[in-house]
This record gives C-alpha cells, structure tokens and sequence, in this order.
C-alpha cells in the first residue's frame, strides 16, 4: 500500500470514530463469522452428499423415477428390466430349440452379453440385440394394449387364467430355488419390483396377446382364396418341400499320398460329373456306390441312403446348392454339380411338394427294441415283434379310439406321446419316420385304419402300432398363406402405430441391466 493510501485510510478510520483496537476487533469478528459460513457449508455438503447415497443404495431410481418413455407410458428401471429379461430368455430358449447343448457356442448366458456378438448381426453384441429387441417389444405392449383400452376390449376368463396360472408357476420356481418370491423379484428385475408390478405388467403382456389374436382373426375373415393362392406363390421357395438325391465327393488334399489340394478337386470334379450321368435315383445310386470301396458300400445299400425326401426349402437356403433346387425350370432326372469349400456336391432332382396335402393326426404305441453291448439283437428284434403283436391283438378285442389311447398311455415307449394317448397331431411331411410317413400319407388312408409298422432310425429301432385319427379339411399351403399374409398385416399395422410411441432414454435408465 503507498504513503497515500495509508493516511487516507487513517483519516477515514479516525472520521469514523475507529481506534486500532476496534478495527483488530471488527476483523477478529469477520474471521469467525467466515468460519461459521465455511462449517456451516461443510456440514450441507456433508448432508447432501449422505442423502445422495442413502438414495443411491434405495430403491427409488430403480422403482420410483422413469428410466423409459415409449410414447405417453413411461416404465421404471426395474420394469424395463422385466422386459429385457423376457427378451433375452426368449431369445434364448429360441436358439436351444436348434441346437440343444450347443446353444453356448451362440449365446452364453454365463459371460457377459456385450462381449459376445450376435449370431444375426455381426456388427452387434448380443446385449445390443437384446436391449432393441426389448425396445421393440415394450412398443408393441403398449400399442396393442391401448389399442384393446381404446376398442373396449377386455380379458377373457381364458386370459384371467393365464395371468394366475404365470404368476403360480414363477412363484413355484421361486420356491424351489430357496427364494421367497419378493427376493426372486428383487433379484431378477431390481430392487423394489413388487408383485403387484409383476402382475400388471404380465396382465398388460396377456392383454397384449389376446388382442393380437382378435386382430389375427379378423384379418383372416377377408383373406380371399385367390389372396392366398398368389402368397402361397410369394412364399413357395421357403415352404416347398424338395425331393433329390445328394453325394459328396470330397476333393481334400491327402499328403500321405503325394495328393495336393488341385489334383484332388479335379479329381473330385471328375468322380462327380460321372455320377451325375445318373438321371433316375437307381442309376444315381449304382454310380455312387462304383466310387466306393467294398467297406463304404455298406452305408450305400439302396437309394435311401442318398434320398432326401420332403426336405424345407427354407433349411436349405444357406447351402451352395439353393438356388439350382427351387428354380422354377427343376424337372425330374435334372443333375448338377456344385463345387464346394473341399469337394463337389451331386445333385439329382426328384421332385417338389408345394404343400398341397392336408395334415394328418394318428395315435401310436411304441415297442422298442431293446440294446445293449450284451444284448442278442436278433432276439430282442423278435421279442419286441410278438409284444406289438400280442398288443394289437388285445386292442382289437375293443377296436375303439378310447381304448387305444389308455392302451398307449400304459404300454407305448415313446415318452413324447405316452401321456396323451400316443397322439400326434398335424403331422407334416418329413416329421415322421419314413415307414410311418408312408403310411399316414398313403392316398387309400381312412379314419380307424390300423396295422403294425417296424420303423428304424439312428436313434432307435421299434414296432408301432398305430391308429390313423384322420386329417384336416384343406391343404396346408393354406395354412402356410394365412400366417404369412397375418404376419405382413400385423408388421404394417406395427408400423402404422410406431409414430405415436416415439421412444425416450431418461436418466434413471442407467439403472437398468
């Protein structure tokens, strides 16, 4: 401070009246003053910041604030949860469908989902695939749910039961894995997800349901016959049944014997195209079996073993010969060769179903053969041959429907039939095993038909004894056209309502799994 400014300030002081010891005692005053402030700002900072974890730790950003908003419906943390769990197992039990112990090597439940890509696009992780696919299944709740709201709609005593019957059986699961059903909700979807949330949203997924339905059915009351029959035509490459005979010729590389990958495939190339000078499936099968040796000709023993019947064109799109099956030019005696990543395919075209034939419903009992390392198979073959017999016999002292249903359900071995009276109904081409497909589809077939079939598989050997139910009233093309043109009016219906759902990340949906 300069000379100036000090005795102006000393003038100012004694203007005021101010002696040294006041101005000591004014700022002593400040000081303490100023403390309090900071103690007192402290301790609020201290507050908040307990209160901030004591609401982190509670239930309230994971039931009580929106994370979501999907149009006018906003949804919790733990309710999105709800619907991601759905989505993610859903997904799930679709794969184990198809591949059973496999499912892993697709989707992995015990690693984390954003480390793994998805198996239907590769530019996703399957937690991306999951988190849309729970986008889009929220959207489609609520547009169906509003839109029953809106018509009036409401739960049928089918629906009420459905609602109970979910609710029971989580409840049980829950039970029988030690948990309470509070704690299974919890844990599964988010602190402080109740039952009562569980139970709204299962009943608007229910409403949800049953009204698609009402909207399935009311569609398909103006689907006129020439509608289907050109979605039929649409469709037909996916849902056609192919008939051909097939033949690998492998074209590896064999080092042992000085053969490297070029002369193999020519050679391969060169096997193939004589086989294909087959035009009928025994010609096929006898230029098959003159490439083999005396050992391989055993698994070539008449032309089943190279018939492929009924096969979906739909499983086959992925193979290299696709396109060649379905084209619209295939005639019988048609052959191909197709090379292949190590080797060449043979192809001989038989035929192709269009689905034109009604679906059909029998009943059966099973009698196995017996295996085993020590069992006589020629023994066992017999004795599973007189017990079939022997059960006939004894139904046909009481030849009804009835009887061989309870004859079924306390004598047949075939565990996915033998509680329903060895039923089976809508059966499809290829379904069966071909003894039994030949069988239910032979053209003389009439309700009450009856007899004893030997049927063997790389899974089992047995007798069956069946009883023919009868068969559905129109061809299952048609049923093939319904569903398609159901599912293209439900996705347009889907897309019209998108605009008014418009969807909103919020910030508690950090919460969210």
């Amino acid at each position: 401070m300069s000379a100036s400014q000090e005795k102006k300030r000393r003038r100012e002081e004694r203007a005021e009246g101010v002696d040294k010891k006041t101005v000591v005692k004014n700022k002593t005053a400040k000081a303490k003053k100023r403390t309090r402030t900071i103690a007192a700002i402290v301790a609020i900072v201290l507050v908040v910041v307990v209160l901030f974890l004591v609401v982190m730790n509670s239930s309230l950003f994971y039931s009580q604030v929106p994370a979501l908003r999907v149009g006018s419906h906003s949804f919790t943390a733990d309710e999105y949860n709800y619907f991601y769990q759905n989505a993610l197992y859903t997904e799930y039990n679709r794969i184990y469908q198809n591949m059973g112990e496999y499912t892993s090597y697709f989707l992995d439940l015990t690693k984390p989902l954003s480390e793994q890509t998805c198996t239907y696009d590769s530019s996703m992780t399957w937690a991306d695939y999951i988190a849309d696919q729970t986008m889009k299944g929220i959207r489609e709740t609520v547009s169906l749910s509003d839109a029953a709201k809106a018509e009036g709609y409401t739960l049928t005593a089918e629906d009420q039961a459905t609602i109970e019957e979910n609710i029971s059986s989580t409840k049980d699961s829950a039970t029988s894995g030690g948990a309470s059903f509070k704690s299974y909700l919890s844990s599964a979807y988010g602190r402080g997800f109740t039952e009562a949330n569980y139970r709204e949203l299962v009943t608007e997924q229910v409403m949800a349901v049953s009204y698609r339905d009402v909207l399935l059915d009311r569609w398909e009351s103006g689907y006129t016959d020439t509608l289907l029959a050109d979605k039929y035509e649409e469709i037909a490459d996916q849902y056609d049944l192919l008939s051909y005979c097939y033949y690998f010729v492998s074209g590896a590389a064999d080092d042992e014997n000085g053969i490297d990958a070029d002369t193999a495939m020519n050679a391969a190339y060169d096997t193939a195209q004589t086989i294909a000078a087959g035009k009928t499936e025994e010609v096929f099968l006898e230029l098959v079996q003159q490439t083999l040796t005396e050992e391989e000709q055993a698994n070539y023993a008449d032309v089943d073993s190279i018939l492929r019947a009924n096969v979906s064109a739909q499983s086959l799109s992925s193979s290299d010969y696709y396109d060649w099956l379905v084209d619209a030019a295939r005639a019988y005696g048609d052959t191909t060769v197709v090379e292949g990543t190590n080797g060449y395919y043979v192809l001989l075209f038989v035929g192709r179903n269009h689905n034109d034939y009604a679906l059909r419903s029998f009943r059966h009992i099973l009698v196995q053969v017996e295996t085993g390392d020590e069992v006589d198979s020629g023994a066992a073959t017999l004795a599973a041959q007189s017990e079939a017999n022997t059960l006939y016999e004894q139904w046909q002292e009481d030849p009804t429907e009835d009887n061989f249903a309870e004859m079924a359900n306390a004598n047949s071995d075939d565990g996915g039939s033998n509680t329903k009276g060895g039923l089976y109904e809508d059966v499809q081409y290829g379904q069966m095993v071909k003894p039994i497909e030949d069988w239910l589809f032979d053209e003389a077939r009439q309700p009450g038909d009856s007899t004893v079939v030997y049927a063997s598989n790389s899974n089992y050997s047995g007798y069956h004894i069946v009883y023919y139910v009868g068969e559905e009233d129109h061809n299952y093309n048609l049923d093939l056209a319904t569903t398609a043109q159901q599912n293209d009016d439900y996705a347009a219906w889907l897309e019209e309502k998108e605009p008014s759902y418009p969807i909103q990340k919020l910030f508690a949906f950090r919460f969210t799994k």
